[in-house]
């Protein structure tokens, strides 16, 4: 069963299955965009907190080596709880 699964991935990458193409560059396109986004939001901040002094630069420091260290699951997680709380409120009213 698993063999089968596998032969049949492998026929439809090397047969250049159009849905499995358009899969790929839709995946390519949003992690083009998010590290573009990344560049030009995290180089200049990066950069402006290396250069500058200021009180609560180590604060800064610390909480920037945090995030980067916390799984991005749990980033998107909490993205997704911060987007649809309110559905969450219906299945757990208030007591």
């Amino acid at each position: 069963m698993m063999l089968d699964s596998i032969s049949q991935a492998f026929h439809l990458i090397l047969s250049l299955d159009k849905e499995v193409i358009n899969i790929s560059i839709t995946s390519i396109v949003v992690s083009g965009t998010a590290l573009i986004i990344g560049i030009f939001v995290g180089l200049p901040l990066g950069a402006l907190l290396a250069i500058s002094q200021f009180p609560g630069k180590k604060w800064c420091i610390t909480f920037c080596n945090t995030l980067m260290n916390v799984p991005t699951v749990i980033i998107g997680v909490l993205i997704y709880l911060l987007l649809f709380f309110n559905v969450f409120l219906f299945f757990f009213p208030p007591v």
